[in-house]
């Protein structure tokens, strides 16, 4: 309940997968695995922590060991 009222207070938008697309509900899925393996073992202290350190550190296979943020700059400077 808490980390839905952090969510919520930041004005995000709930989104539903659309039907008949496994791909977009696997992301989902793989993201809650990380944060359930990395925030709730109490490797952070904050939702914000994990959140920059899965953006901002965090290497991410799917993006040739870069990490989102790396991948963002690179796209805004295209």
């Amino acid at each position: 309940m808490q980390t839905y009222l952090e969510l919520s207070k930041k004005i995000l938008k709930h989104c539903l997968a659309r039907v008949n697309r496994p791909q977009t509900n696997g992301k989902v899925e793989r993201f809650f695995r990380t944060y359930k393996e990395e925030y709730i073992t109490n490797t952070f202290s904050s939702l914000n922590d994990f959140i920059k350190h899965y953006n901002e550190v965090r290497l991410h296979m799917s993006l040739h060991y870069k990490t989102p943020k790396e991948i963002w700059d690179e796209l805004r400077n295209v």
